[in-house]
């Protein structure tokens, strides 16, 4: 007893600690463009795919931070000697992998072995989602990368796991029923799926008819099809595909958030918004724990089998002093190519701000008509019951216009005979 109760203690204490070293401009001292040259990697790749970049890397910050914490050991590749987590079947086919490299070969140029990777996934994964049409929001960095990757360590939950398994998963990290409906929301209304992973929900009565004709034509093809996630917009609680999303909008405990959040497009946002800076923050390393990779697909433990963090104090003795900011004519020019990019961020950032206040005065416009029309019922309906109690005349009036009722038997199961 004693044993847990002191176990129970260390945690209260340790994780706010851990929690409390993460903080917004983390590398204003030490790299200060360092999200900018993500950004503007991020960019780049959106520009190419735009249907592939956001979902990549929100399921790959996904995969990485429900296994042993937001640490980046999902990106260290697997070795004869050694698999790791990228060998597990669930991550099989994973992408953004690319992205993450560029931003992290940009980085070490310009500050070396003071960027992480975990950090690298967070920021890029926000700025997908901002491109993508989804809610702008800021994230606190000084991750540091972890040092194990273990395929045995990957228990993610799937497509067709239950409300209550889900619920169960989402809760062991930390976050709540609401955190979880929302990020489930928010990350499958982007991307692509096979049609074997919904292949049941083909024959679900309660699928729109219209959804149901446009997925069958798509899946009726060979090798296994994809489609998009959402087929209308991203980033919106309305058709759904996976099973997943189906039974959350049918579960006592979820159908209330996923009411909410459908009515209601910019409180979905807020909450989606949240809830990935939440699940951003689990188990993350900061300190002295962990490492700051130089490579983000390989830790500092070279084939000799020297020691974790060895790597990194050779790679500062290999490139000498830091460079800074400013030393160089080409960093000066990748400087003018941030700006640009920048420039692009903040025009789409108003376009986003253009769309949400657009939505907010639709939504805004739709409730002052419903109460209008609930004011002119309840008016309609005073002026009919004085009516009736006080001019026989009325009466008749209503029985002379009422339709008649009909006996015959319907043709054809279409309409009444007249």
């Amino acid at each position: 007893m004693r044993a847990i109760t002191a176990s129970f203690f260390i945690f209260c204490f340790l994780v706010p600690s851990v929690l409390a070293q993460l903080r917004h401009g983390f590398y204003d001292a030490t790299c200060p463009l360092a999200e900018i040259i993500v950004t503007k990697v991020v960019v780049k790749h959106w520009a190419r795919n735009q249907t592939v970049v956001t979902a990549a890397l929100l399921r790959m910050q996904f995969h990485d931070c429900f296994v042993n914490g937001c640490d980046a050991s999902l990106l260290i590749d697997s070795t004869s000697e050694r698999p790791s987590e990228k060998s597990a079947r669930q991550n099989a086919n994973l992408r953004g992998f690319d992205l993450i490299d560029e931003s992290k070969n940009v980085l070490e140029s310009a500050c070396p072995n003071t960027v992480s990777c975990a950090d690298i996934v967070t920021i890029a994964t926000r700025d997908s989602i901002a491109l993508a049409g989804g809610p702008r929001f800021t994230v606190r960095i000084g991750r540091r990368d972890g040092l194990r990757s273990n395929p045995s360590d990957v228990d993610l939950p799937g497509p067709t796991i239950s409300v209550d398994e889900s619920i169960k998963a989402f809760k062991a990290k930390g976050m709540t029923v609401e955190d979880m409906v929302a990020l489930i929301g928010g990350g499958h209304t982007v991307g692509v799926a096979h049609c074997s992973l919904f292949q049941d929900r083909l024959k679900d009565p309660t699928m729109d008819p219209r959804l149901k004709a446009k997925l069958n034509k798509t899946c009726s093809g060979p090798n296994d099809p994809s489609v998009f996630l959402d087929q209308t917009s991203p980033f919106r609680v309305d058709n759904v595909i996976l099973r997943i999303d189906q039974n959350l909008g049918l579960d006592g405990l979820t159908k209330g958030f996923v009411s909410t959040f459908a009515s209601s497009d910019r409180f979905f946002r807020e909450k989606f918004a949240e809830a990935m800076q939440k699940m951003g923050e689990i188990g993350v390393l900061t300190g002295d724990s962990g490492e700051i990779r130089t490579n983000c697909r390989s830790t500092e433990k070279d084939s000799r089998g020297t020691l974790y963090g060895v790597g990194s104090l050779k790679g500062i003795l290999r490139n000498g002093k830091r460079k800074q900011p400013g030393d160089s004519s080409s960093f000066v020019a990748m400087q003018e190519q941030l700006k640009e990019a920048q420039r692009k961020i903040e025009e789409q950032a108003a376009e986003n701000a253009i769309r949400d206040a657009a939505v907010a005065a639709r939504e805004k416009e739709h409730s002052r008509t419903v109460a209008e029309q609930k004011d002119k019922l309840e008016h309609l309906s005073l002026v009919e019951k004085y009516l009736r109690q006080t001019d026989p005349a009325f009466l008749d009036f209503i029985q002379s216009h009422s339709a008649p009722a009909t006996t015959e038997p319907v043709s054809n199961g279409l309409t009444p005979t007249p």
